[in-house]
């Protein structure tokens, strides 16, 4: 068994499992490596969050938008939104509205052209998603994702090229994705009897 049991909750629970911990999310363990997590951590990992989601959020309107001065000013407002300030207790919402302009920025880019950087960052942004975000969001990214794949399909459903080039880095984002969540999946397939 995994050694990361939260005796304070619950009885025991293996906080390893509890997919909304952030256990094995990657900036948690860069804090720790800086000292004990304190409430100063938390803010500035917080502020980290908020200015990574505007930055996602600037590339992904830069994509649909090729103004700059639009783009910034639509990331401000995501940064600034109702979402991030109302929601500064809810880390693990946080960190997913953190991830969620990345992630979906690198399935349209996969879409559109795919190659290396675009399976890289939609497999980094996804597993950060994965490994510290609130569950709920990554399901319902899931199933916009697969609206977006239905959407495609039927626009390249007649350039069979496209649509293997997106399958050949769409699979190579998969496997990186689970070779950078895995002991997060190991972990839920470990405890999913409890």
């Amino acid at each position: 068994h995994f050694p990361l049991w939260c005796p304070y909750q619950s009885i025991g629970i293996p906080i390893h499992a509890d997919p909304q911990a952030g256990v094995f999310y990657l900036p948690a363990w860069l804090f720790a490596i800086f000292g004990p997590y304190t409430s100063v951590c938390c803010a500035i990992e917080y502020i980290f969050h908020v200015f990574m989601g505007g930055v996602g959020f600037y590339f992904l309107s830069h994509f649909f938008t090729k103004d700059k001065n639009a783009a910034f000013i639509i990331s401000i407002c995501y940064m600034l939104s109702g979402f991030f300030i109302g929601n500064a207790q809810h880390l693990s919402w946080i960190i997913a509205g953190a991830w969620l302009p990345w992630v979906l920025w690198g399935c349209l880019l996969l879409f559109e052209e795919p190659t290396l950087k675009a399976s890289i960052i939609l497999a980094l942004s996804a597993s950060l998603m994965l490994t510290g975000g609130y569950p709920g969001f990554l399901f319902i990214l899931i199933y916009l994702i697969i609206l977006l794949i239905i959407w495609y399909l039927i626009k390249y459903r007649n350039n069979v090229q496209q649509l293997k080039r997106i399958l050949l880095f769409g699979i190579m984002a998969g496997v990186l994705l689970v070779m950078l969540s895995f002991p997060a999946l190991y972990s839920f397939v470990e405890a999913k009897m409890y």
